[in-house]
Order: structure tokens, then sequence, then C-alpha cells
């Protein structure tokens, strides 16, 4: 009896172990680059014509990710202007590319803000925080991102990626991520 509860505990274990392998993870970047940006209290705001930043991320730990399931992870600040309101969101168009080749693509991130009330006067930071993800990339962009070593990806303040326009965009090195499965 004492055998039969021991394979039936171990054989648990095993099946627990395959269902459970799969496993979210989150790639940080290594190289973050900001420029015409106006740097307040460490963070680097787009709102300038041309403004632009750019994040590198090291993709040898997406060698064994699965690649059906990389997404861009997005945490920044959005506001209505300078010295703006509460509760403001925008979509975000992001070049994601590979360094040295041809291999690139668009990745929309629609931002949410939970924060409500909305309101269009100063509200001193408070209600900046957005949060939002994009589609999934491309296999075929981060095969050859594996093969490169690197992929980077890049936010330009201008009407075709910051809609609307209006909005001022923060971030910083930790900004962006990608999330991707085991």
């Amino acid at each position: 009896m004492r055998r039969v509860i021991l394979v039936v505990c171990i054989l648990s274990l095993v099946v627990a172990g395959v269902v459970f392998a799969a496993q979210a993870q989150v790639l940080q970047a290594t190289g973050y680059q900001a420029l015409g940006c106006a740097n307040i209290v460490g963070w680097d705001w787009l709102r300038a014509t041309d403004a632009r930043v750019t994040w590198t991320f090291p993709t040898g730990e997406l060698k064994t990710a699965d690649l059906k399931q990389v997404y861009l992870n997005f945490a920044g600040l959005i506001t209505n202007g300078t010295d703006g309101g509460a509760g403001y969101d925008a979509s975000l168009k992001f070049y994601v590319f590979v360094p040295g080749s041809d291999v690139g693509g668009g990745s929309t991130v629609q931002t949410v803000n939970p924060f409500r009330p909305q309101h269009s006067a100063n509200s001193h930071g408070v209600g900046y925080q957005v949060y939002g993800h994009g589609g999934q990339l491309s296999a075929t962009l981060l095969r050859k991102a594996i093969a490169v070593g690197s992929l980077k990806a890049t936010l330009v303040w201008d009407r075709d990626n910051v809609v609307p326009i209006n909005r001022h965009v923060a971030v910083k090195k930790s900004s962006l991520s990608l999330g991707y499965t085991k």
C-alpha cells in the first residue's frame, strides 16, 4: 500500500512538472538611449517633434522561448501636455528591429490609465501612470534577433507614433520589457 501511495505521489509530481513547465519570463533592456527628450526627475519626456528613445535587448535568453509568445510590455507616464492633468492614455507605435539588418516592424501598444477622474488641470504627477502591451512579435524577427544577439525598439514622438499627438510620454530604461514564455 505504501508503495502504491509513493508511486502515485511521484507520478503526481511528474505530471505537475509537465503541466507547469511553461513559465512567464521578463527580459529587461540592457541598453537605453534618449535623444531630444527633457529629463525630469529621472524620466525622459517625449514631447517635442522627433524626440526618441531606443531600448536594446540581448536575445540570448530567447533561444529557449516560445517564439509565438513574445510581447512588448510598457509601463510609463502619459499626460495631456506640459504641466498636464490626470487620467490620460495614448496609442504608442514602437519600431522593433534587428540592428544591422533590414528585419523590423511595428508594434502598437494601446496604453491604459486606470486613474479616474480624468482632469485636464495640472495634477503634479498624480494619475500619470499607464500600462500596456503590444501584439505578438514576429517569429521571423525574433529568430533573426537571436542569430544577431540583440533586438531594438524605438519610440519617436510624432503624429504617426503617438496618438493623439498632444500626449506627452515619459519613459526610462525599465519602461519597456519583453514578456515571453519558455
